[in-house]
C-alpha cells in the first residue's frame, strides 16, 4: 500500500502562507501553547513516519514520555486559561436610575479602600486620564438591558462593582470577595445594586 504523507504535511499552501495555523492557535492558547502544540505534532509525525517506513510498530518509552509531557503542558495551559477570566451578567430593571443609563465600573480593590472610598472618589476614577490601573471594565448600562462583562480575575484581590446612580442608595457598590467565582449575576434595581447569584 502506497505511503501517504500525514495530514499536516498535506495542508494547502494557502493555509500555510502567513503562519495561518500559528496565528490561529496563538489566539486560543498563547505562544507557549503554540509551542506545545507544535511539539505534540512533531512527536506524532515522527512516530507515524517511522511506522510507515517499517522502523517500529510499538511506541518506545522515550516517545511516550515526551508525548505525555507535551499533553500535560497543554492541559495545564488550558486550565489556566479557563480560570483567568470571569463573567458578570448585569441585568438592569426598567425603573433603574429613573429610566436613565448608568455607568457600571468593575475594579480590583482591597477591602479597606472599598469601605472608605466615597462616591466622588469613584466617579473621579472613571474619567481619570490616563485610566486607573485598577479598572478591569466599565460599561454604560441602559434600563431594561442585560449585558455580560468579561473581566480578568485578580490573583488575590477582591473585586468592587460600582453603579453610578444619579441618586444612589447606600448600596450603590458591592464587593466580590476572594475566592472569586466564574460567573455572577448582578441586578441593578431602582437606586441600588445587588448580587443575585454566582457559580
Amino acid at each position: 500500500m502506497a505511503w501517504k504523507k500525514p495530514f499536516f504535511k498535506r495542508v494547502s499552501s494557502k493555509k500555510r502562507e502567513g503562519g495561518y495555523w500559528v496565528a490561529y492557535l496563538s489566539r486560543r492558547v498563547g505562544v507557549i501553547g503554540v509551542i506545545g502544540v507544535i511539539e505534540v505534532i512533531g512527536v506524532i509525525q515522527m512516530y507515524v513516519i517511522s511506522i510507515g517506513k517499517g522502523i517500529r510498530r510499538t511506541p518506545s518509552p522515550g516517545w511516550v514520555k515526551r508525548l505525555a509531557g507535551c499533553m500535560l503542558l497543554l492541559g495545564v495551559l488550558a486550565v489556566a486559561g479557563g480560570c483567568a477570566h470571569m463573567t458578570l451578567t448585569v441585568k438592569a430593571d426598567y425603573d433603574m436610575n429613573r429610566g436613565n443609563p448608568v455607568y457600571v465600573l468593575v475594579r480590583s480593590v482591597n477591602e479597606k479602600a472599598f469601605l472608605t472610598e466615597s462616591y466622588q472618589d469613584v466617579t473621579g476614577i472613571v474619567f481619570k486620564d490616563p485610566p486607573d490601573p485598577s479598572i478591569l471594565a466599565y460599561q454604560v448600562i441602559v434600563p431594561g438591558q442585560k449585558q455580560k462583562l468579561r473581566v480578568e480575575k485578580p490573583a488575590d484581590t477582591p473585586i468592587g462593582v460600582y453603579c453610578l446612580y444619579t441618586e444612589p442608595d447606600e448600596q450603590w457598590k458591592m464587593m466580590l470577595p476572594q475566592p472569586l467565582h466564574s460567573r455572577y449575576l448582578i441586578l441593578l434595581e431602582k437606586n441600588r445594586i445587588m448580587e443575585k447569584m454566582h457559580e
